[in-house]
């Protein structure tokens, strides 16, 4: 019996031990949405896939559909989005809590390529942006209010639509957050409360 081969870019969003020498990871692809796969004897010092894998890891990943699970046969790294964010704490935590967010509010199986660029977006952003203050919190609310939008989570608005209209990021674009930023916490937290997220 032959199995198809899927070969797609991936954000892992994480990861878990199981299994003798196996690891379960969480992904965010771009041609299949969100996926569990399971790469098998990974732990093992000869694996040649351990290092392209790692959590938070960008890569080409190759994928295979089994009976119950997905199976990965092969991973490309492009980057780590820790070790590339690593000098800068505030930007650290500001794109965790954004993976920590579709981690919660993407289940099934379902090909969002939006949902991969946005996400893709912010990475991109914060790897040639320069440090930011931590007080600054535009980028991350516009990245999560993007997410609740593409998701279906929340409904836009005039006051805001504009920055719905696209999904690319840069700084005038996070700019035009202040005028509009305590609107936008608000449908956030709306949306997040009404959903029971």
């Amino acid at each position: 019996m032959s199995y198809q081969l899927y070969k797609t870019d991936a954000i892992v969003l994480s990861s878990y031990d199981t299994g003798e020498a196996h690891r379960t990871f969480e992904l965010l692809t771009e041609e299949l949405g969100f996926v569990r796969a399971t790469a098998r004897s990974i732990r093992e010092e000869k694996s040649k896939l351990r290092y392209s894998l790692q959590d938070l890891s960008v890569s080409n990943i190759s994928l295979v559909r089994g009976k119950e699970v997905w199976r990965i046969t092969g991973a490309n790294e492009g980057f780590n989005i820790y070790h590339a964010l690593k000098h800068d704490s505030q930007k650290e935590r500001s794109i965790l809590r954004v993976v920590s967010l579709v981690r919660r509010l993407v289940h099934g199986e379902e090909q969002n390529r939006e949902l991969y660029e946005i996400v893709r977006n912010a990475v991109s952003f914060l790897q040639t942006s320069e440090s930011c203050d931590e007080a600054d919190d535009r980028f991350e609310i516009l990245t999560v209010l993007r997410i609740l939008y593409n998701l279906g989570y929340l409904a836009r608005r005039s006051s805001y639509e504009k920055l719905l209209d696209s999904i690319d990021l840069n700084t005038e674009l996070i700019s035009s957050v202040t005028s509009v930023r305590r609107d936008l916490i608000e449908s956030i937290n709306t949306s997040l409360s009404e959903s029971h997220l």
